[in-house]
């Protein structure tokens, strides 16, 4: 059976070690322009149960109680018709296997959140860490809980 075995300078045990910053993609990250990870599983959760937003397969809706709650924190919310880019739609977190906001609506609150100093990018990845006073803020925004498990 050819490549069945483990090669000797690659250890079995190697293959599953992971890094900090692997916690840090977990907790928050982007995809694309977007959060993803623990937190935009959690944004999109908060989001739904307060029926804000409504998602199906392949697209979303922002209810108009949902206009209000973000035109609070300030995300302008317009949901057109036109071509392009989808205003709100689920995409599948590959770790966390629940859906984040994505599209326009997902983009406007990742960006809201970095230009309020509530998030920030980690350099050479694509995880983000809270402020302190950005996790206390979403918290109380979104009514989450911490992200580290």
């Amino acid at each position: 059976m050819i490549g069945t075995r483990c090669s000797a300078r690659t250890p079995r045990h190697s293959l599953l070690r992971t890094e900090p910053r692997d916690e840090a993609l977990r907790s928050a990250q982007t995809c694309y322009d977007c959060f993803a990870g623990r937190l935009g599983v959690a944004i999109t959760h908060a989001l739904v149960a307060r029926g804000h937003i409504e998602l199906d397969q392949d697209s979303g809706t922002v209810m108009d109680d949902g206009q209000v709650f973000l035109r609070k924190f300030v995300v302008m919310v317009t949901q057109t018709k036109r071509a392009g880019r989808l205003f709100c739609r689920p995409c599948l977190d590959w770790r966390e296997r629940r859906a984040h906001p994505a599209g326009k609506l997902g983009a406007a609150i990742a960006r809201r959140c970095f230009a309020l100093g509530r998030a920030r990018r980690l350099d050479g990845t694509r995880a983000v860490a809270l402020t302190p006073g950005g996790g206390r803020s979403l918290r109380e925004m979104f009514g989450i809980g911490p992200l580290s498990r």
